[in-house]
């Protein structure tokens, strides 16, 4: 391909043109510039004047490139299979171009093994099953929206990672989500001792959320497993700090979550002295929405939570360890 083609600019200077064809002798820079003159491509700016040489090039030439020729993309395009919606890449036949390989496998699948569409796969299987790239589909949802496709056409499913967790009592509504290991296996132990009850919550199911890994595998509550749930009341309670509080941002949006305020409070009542708080890890981002975790709370909590975290401090889940919980009920 010509390198001038390769040139984003409308002006072009001698200098650059020297460093985009470096290889060429001034004599044959000379020449390949009176080329692209003949072709239109490049015309001279007079009023910048000569570099001075003989023979002589202007300082500068405005680029004219030639316009792609798309009309074989276009009517490749319409020959795809009718299930394929087309008007996208018709508008954008640039990005058909980029995309061609894979729509030409999609039409390719379509056509010949359509049949396999009445078997359902997981989104990597038939992702492999069309593109000989199981991770393809989770990386390019774009391809299927430009064509008209969902996962529900595919008749894929699904495969959320599933979570830990522990069945209290199915005939409860609520479930608890715990952010740390140790927290989830003091409660879990406690409940199975005792009763059902955590500083006054009734639970139906515990579930360990492994930190951020939650936000991911909350599909799985879905599942059949939880079948016995009727429209749950999800509860969240975590570290008191940023990563703790963005994990619940971003859970929220993708259930009605609720946070477990009692459970919160209870740990800002063991802190006296907030100095003596460990101070969060240097790779903790600041959240973008403290105020929707703070409106939870009342004023006395607000101010302590906010003065914590200010100071760049945190309570981990850990400070209720099992003697606690047990005493408060």
């Amino acid at each position: 391909m010509e390198k001038i083609f390769t040139f984003a600019k409308k002006t072009i200077t001698y200098e650059e043109l020297s460093q985009l064809y470096i290889n060429l002798s001034y004599e044959e820079l000379v020449k390949k510039v009176n080329e692209l003159i003949d072709k239109n491509i490049l015309n001279a700016k007079l009023k910048s004047g000569t570099n001075g040489r003989n023979p002589s090039l202007y300082k500068k030439y405005g680029v004219e490139l030639p316009k792609e020729d798309y009309s074989d993309i276009v009517d490749e395009i319409k020959s795809l299979n009718a299930s394929l919606s087309i008007n996208y890449y018709l508008n954008k036949p640039k990005e058909y171009k980029k995309d061609r390989e894979y729509i030409l496998k999609l039409n390719n699948y379509v056509i010949y093994h359509y049949d396999r569409f009445l078997v359902p796969m997981s989104i990597n299987e038939r992702s492999f099953d069309i593109w000989g790239e199981e991770k393809f589909l989770r990386k390019s949802p774009t391809l299927l929206s430009n064509l008209g496709l969902n996962y529900d056409k595919l008749n894929v499913y699904n495969t959320p990672e599933p979570f830990f967790s522990e069945t209290i009592n199915i005939y409860t509504n609520n479930v608890l989500i715990i952010e740390n290991k140790d927290t989830w296996f003091t409660l879990r132990k406690k409940l199975m001792e005792e009763n059902r009850n955590i500083l006054g919550l009734d639970i139906g199911l515990l579930i360990y959320g492994e930190g951020k890994k939650i936000i991911s595998s909350i599909e799985y509550l879905n599942h059949k497993d939880f079948s016995f749930l009727n429209n749950p009341t999800i509860y969240y309670w975590g570290d008191i700090d940023y990563e703790g509080i963005n994990i619940i941002y971003s859970l929220s949006k993708k259930v009605d979550l609720k946070l477990f305020t009692d459970a919160y409070s209870e740990m800002l009542k063991r802190i006296k002295d907030i100095k003596s708080l460990k101070d969060m890890s240097n790779d903790q981002i600041k959240t973008k929405d403290l105020e929707q975790f703070l409106s939870s709370f009342n004023e006395s909590d607000r101010n302590k939570i906010t003065e914590i975290l200010e100071n760049n401090k945190y309570i981990p889940q850990e400070i209720l360890n099992y003697k606690i919980l047990t005493e408060e009920g």
